[in-house]
């Protein structure tokens, strides 16, 4: 049985994803889209919205995690 898989924070979401491959471009890609969610999260608080701050933060580092089976896709459209 394999160890259970740590992914509480960015950090953990960073450090799966350089286990396969990902490339810095694409780590840093990561860290630049985790900054957005960062201020979006500032922003619902200063709105009064409640959101799952967790939960931005892990699909902002995860999102683009395709791209490691795909390098070409990170420099492409869409």
């Amino acid at each position: 049985m394999s160890a259970a898989i740590k992914l509480d924070t960015r950090e953990d979401a960073y450090a799966l994803l350089q286990r396969p491959g990902a490339t810095p471009h694409l780590l840093l890609h990561l860290q630049l889209v985790g900054e957005a969610a960062d201020e979006l999260i500032a922003l619902f608080g200063t709105l009064g919205v409640a959101c799952d701050a967790q939960a931005i933060e892990l699909g902002a580092a995860l999102h683009d995690a395709g791209k490691i089976q795909y390098p070409n896709e990170i420099s492409g459209p869409g």
